[in-house]
């Protein structure tokens, strides 16, 4: 069975899907998936392009080997066989370019096949990672991890879902709860399941102590960090504070003012 070609295939440039859901589950950080990451890193940083978005670079340095190998300290003890579910099926939210290449690097780590679908806006950070997995795979370079990966495109208006879900293992399900809703009118193998991430916001506490205590350039930074945590995404990301409490103290007034 094929899927519709009601949606647009980002990488590879085509793909066999009849073959793709062949794919049997691999060991959990592997050496090959940790060189192959390590290589899209290396070639992320020294994109000057890449310098243009922060949260390339941070994804970059995230997809190091020796973050990735301390990754695997932590979650893979010695001697311990950790085998992956199979084709993992994600949707990625539309509003935070990047979450697409997280939930890809996770699924990848774990020893999964994946198919991502991408959020259905432009995003400049998207189309860069995407040239980079391009690269690679022309190069020749860690054929068995790349491939591994389908990364598509599709509105609301495709049925493509369908057919994801049907090969799914597991479908990883991001943007809130009106997505879950929507993507879970697709059926399910038996023994498949959902990881939903729903609905969620944050809150935020303001110490007028340390802000009285900070020097003008880390409360410059402080100002850019909180910022970006809160206006970025226009307050729709789970990490963006739609509540700010100030902590009581006696220089409450004066912290405001500053």
């Amino acid at each position: 069975m094929q899927p519709s070609s009601n949606y647009t295939l980002l990488y590879p440039i085509q793909i066999d899907w009849d073959k793709f859901t062949t794919y049997r589950p691999d060991v959990s950080f592997s050496g090959e998936v940790i060189e192959f990451l390590n290589t899209l890193s290396g070639a992320l940083m020294k994109d000057r392009q890449s310098r243009l978005f922060p949260d390339v670079i941070t994804f970059a340095y995230f997809c190091r080997k020796a973050n990735l190998l301390n990754l695997k300290a932590e979650y893979v003890l010695d001697g311990e066989l950790k085998l992956g579910r199979g084709i993992l099926f994600h949707i990625a939210p539309s509003n935070v370019p990047i979450n697409f290449g997280y939930s890809l690097v996770a699924g990848l780590l774990a020893g999964n096949a994946n198919v991502v679908r991408v959020s259905s806006k432009p995003f400049a950070q998207v189309d860069l990672i995407i040239k980079h997995l391009h690269k690679l795979m022309e190069k020749g370079e860690f054929e068995n991890v790349a491939n591994r990966i389908a990364l598509v495109r599709y509105d609301r208006t495709s049925d493509v879902s369908a057919y994801f879900s049907s090969i799914a293992n597991v479908r990883i399900i991001w943007g809130g709860d009106a997505t879950i809703q929507t993507i879970r009118q697709n059926a399910i193998p038996a023994r498949s399941f959902d990881v939903c991430f729903a609905d969620r916001y944050s809150i935020g506490a303001i110490n007028p102590m340390a802000i009285m205590k900070a020097g003008d350039a880390e409360i410059k930074k402080l100002a850019e960090a909180f910022y970006n945590d809160t206006y970025l995404f226009d307050q729709n990301a789970c990490s963006a504070p739609h509540t700010i409490f100030w902590l009581s103290d006696e220089c409450l007034k004066e912290a405001k003012n500053r």
